[in-house]
């Protein structure tokens, strides 16, 4: 970002490293897109960066996590519908990683009961920014419900691979969320 001089909240940052991962030529890439969208600050917001990479603003990973935690069955079936609707841009790997990711940092969470905000944040490299909400998601549910859900998605993985029985893709994601969220 320094080297295209352009400025980035945390969650800008954070939807980047979500987006990209670790993949620098694709990050410099997707920086030089949003060299055409600066303002005359040089940020650019969450806004600019779903429309630069090209993700949908109401369907995309992080609302489906964010409707995870919140545990709202219905919003959860409505992305996961659109994905497996759109799974060219919206890979079911993909989509299951991003989930187990977002599950593993919350039972990390439970097992770092008792600790502060900070050395929570700093254990699991979950920016501050976002840590309050990832602890409400981590009060919603308890550690054995976490290992259940972990679980789950494994097992939606190896089917969305073939393994365990041969499945639709596109009703896969459906229901995992029946799985976890009922």
């Amino acid at each position: 970002a320094r080297t295209h001089e352009i400025n980035l909240s945390p969650k800008s940052c954070y939807l980047i490293s979500e987006i990209c991962g670790n993949n620098l030529s694709l990050i410099d890439n997707e920086f030089s897109k949003l060299e055409l969208n600066l303002n005359s600050n040089n940020e650019v917001d969450e806004e600019v960066i779903l429309e630069t990479f090209g993700i949908n603003k109401q369907y995309n990973i992080f609302e489906l996590q964010n409707y995870y935690g919140k545990r709202k069955l219905k919003k959860v079936i409505e992305i996961s519908e659109y994905f497996s609707g759109n799974n060219k841009n919206y890979p079911i790997q993909l989509v299951l990683a991003s989930l187990y990711s977002y599950y593993q940092k919350i039972f990390q969470i439970q097992s770092l009961k008792n600790q502060s905000k900070s050395l929570i944040s700093k254990e699991i490299g979950i920016n501050p920014y976002f840590l309050d909400q990832f602890m409400f998601s981590a009060q919603k549910i308890n550690m054995k419900e976490s290992v259940r859900i972990l679980a789950a998605i494994k097992k939606f993985d190896l089917k969305s691979k073939g393994i365990e029985g041969i499945n639709d893709d596109s009703s896969l994601l459906k229901q995992l969320a029946l799985e976890i969220l009922t």
